[in-house]
């Protein structure tokens, strides 16, 4: 395209004219086009944007600006480098009748791009720095904030957001997620809560289809559904999705449709990553035969599973090389793999990494300052909500620092039969962290009277039998777990209690030091 006048389509915004030479935004398609319609897109909205070799105000190539983005659909084979007008999406380019122009050069004097070097030439992790930089946000974020430029169309300036936002449930209120199960069924909650006309729309009748029935409906009107009924989804949820239908809402639940547009433009970026071992890869293979060892998908050493999930494993790796691998991640992935394929498990994985109503990347990042923090919350909320477990566990010696960290890195999913594990993780995806802290509320308080009768060697094993038993009194635990208001914003307080407490001790260990050294020469000095 770039020869004379080239149209961009810009997904629901329009369409956009560049003409070849002109200040703004032009079209020009670098030499090497792969086949089919994969292309690396990317945008720049800077002033005199190169078009293949034509005049440009701006030193250099791809600055940049705001808005750029990038469409890594031909990553795996360094196919195409288009750079689009402004607006960005632009999934197909209608080439214009060829007209002369003397801002135009012919493809032949075109040098190449720094983009197409960049797609021939960047090892996997670069190219995702690449790839974000583009989009206007850190890929691996610190912070859990976007650093999108503030004159980005597409985003509210200076609001803090994840590079993947669930933004459905803006929609549901802290009285939804902290209510408890509402009835005794799915079945009950769907035909006692929606109107004659919804059920009819929604295609369920008081029969055993009625839950596949209406999680079917969702599944293919999410919008519509969410738009209307978003509040109305948690109650449905926490009684489990159908097997058949979790991969897609699983999808649904954590990739918003921004995220999933982008997702689209990714494709063939976790073809690129998975190709090359990450630095943790001995610490995946380590830990592969020790994930779902009795399933049959995973039993054998080197079979197609274990290579499926170390490549999920390794791909984020690369892709997130802060956090790396963590013991724990092998658990949340290989349950996703159980339900979906590489790589929608790998995206999902990382919407649940990223997205901070998850919190999985402190959870699993460096060192194990995650895994205190959340164990600091649970015990706050113990102390707070079951004060006699709490004061016995303390008798006992036997804190939260024991009883936790067997079940927190792997969600539970690790200590739970699988078909226990794919509900917690349907709670975890709609619901969000807070899912965590309430089924240890649950578990310690369906468990109080063994609890308190039995000395702390024992306690351990009350909880693991517990959970190894859950799939016949999952809708129990539940039940009580879910009676306890624990919400992101109480987690979020816990979190900055927990950080004035680091804080303060961190202020006071350098007068502790220095009393103490004060102490030792005092002594050395009557000594001598």
């Amino acid at each position: 395209s770039g020869k004379g006048a080239a149209v961009a389509e810009d997904g629901g915004f329009g369409k956009q004219t560049a003409v070849g030479g002109s200040i703004g935004f032009n079209t020009g398609v670098s030499a090497g086009m792969a086949t089919g319609s994969h292309t690396l897109t990317a945008t720049d909205v800077g002033r005199g944007a190169q078009a293949n070799g034509g005049p440009s105000a701006t030193k250099g190539w791809g600055t940049t600006s705001t808005g750029m983005r990038m469409d890594a659909n031909a990553v795996a084979g360094a196919g195409a480098v288009t750079l689009a007008g402004a607006g960005a999406g632009a999934n197909a380019a209608a080439e214009a009748p060829e007209t002369p122009s003397s801002a135009t050069a012919s493809p032949q004097a075109s040098p190449q791009s720094p983009w197409e070097k960049t797609a021939q030439s960047l090892d996997p992790q670069k190219l995702a720095d690449v790839i974000a930089r583009s989009l206007g946000t850190t890929m691996r974020v610190d912070s859990f904030t976007a650093a999108a430029s503030s004159r980005s169309p597409d985003r509210v300036p200076d609001k803090p957001t994840s590079f993947i936002v669930g933004r459905w449930r803006d929609s549901v209120s802290d009285a939804v997620l902290c209510a408890p199960l509402a009835s005794s069924s799915c079945e009950e909650y769907i035909l006692s809560t929606f109107s004659g006309e919804d059920l009819e729309l929604f295609g369920v009748s008081d029969d055993d289809s009625c839950r596949v029935n209406f999680f079917w409906y969702v599944s293919q009107n999410w919008e519509t559904f969410i738009s209307q009924h978003a509040d109305k989804l948690i109650p449905c949820i926490r009684y489990g999705i159908p097997d058949e239908l979790r991969s897609t809402m699983w999808q649904l639940l954590v990739i918003d449709g921004e995220a999933r547009q982008r997702q689209d433009r990714y494709f063939g970026l976790y073809a690129k990553l998975k190709a090359s071992k990450s630095m943790d890869h001995k610490h995946i293979t380590r830990d592969l035969h020790r994930t779902f060892p009795k399933h049959p998908r995973f039993s054998e050493h080197g079979g197609e599973g274990q290579q499926c999930l170390s490549n999920i494993l390794n791909a984020y790796a690369s892709f997130d090389h802060k956090v790396g691998y963590a013991q724990g991640m092998a658990f949340v992935a290989g349950l996703l793999l159980m339900y979906m394929d590489q790589e929608s498990a790998f995206w999902t994985f990382v919407c649940l990494m990223q997205d901070p109503v998850y919190k999985l990347r402190i959870l699993y990042g460096p060192g194990v300052g995650g895994l205190h923090l959340l164990m600091y919350q649970i015990d706050a909320l113990v102390k707070q909500i079951l004060p006699e477990i709490w004061t016995h566990l303390q008798s006992e010696h036997f804190g939260v620092d024991v009883y936790a960290p067997p079940f927190i890195p792997s969600l539970f999913i690790g200590r739970v039969s699988l078909p226990i594990g794919a509900r917690i993780l349907d709670l975890f995806m709609s619901e969000g962290l807070p899912v965590i802290p309430r089924l240890f509320l649950g578990l310690l308080q369906v468990n109080k009277a063994a609890i308190l009768s039995s000395s702390p060697d024992r306690i351990l094993d009350i909880l693991y039998e517990t959970c190894g038993a859950l799939e016949d009194h999952i809708d129990g635990v539940l039940r009580v777990a879910l009676c306890y208001p624990v919400t992101h914003a109480k987690l979020e307080d816990l979190e900055r209690q927990y950080w004035r407490q680091l804080q303060a001790q961190s202020a006071d260990q350098p007068v502790a030091d220095a009393a103490a050294d004060k102490k030792k020469g005092f002594f050395t000095r009557s000594q001598s």
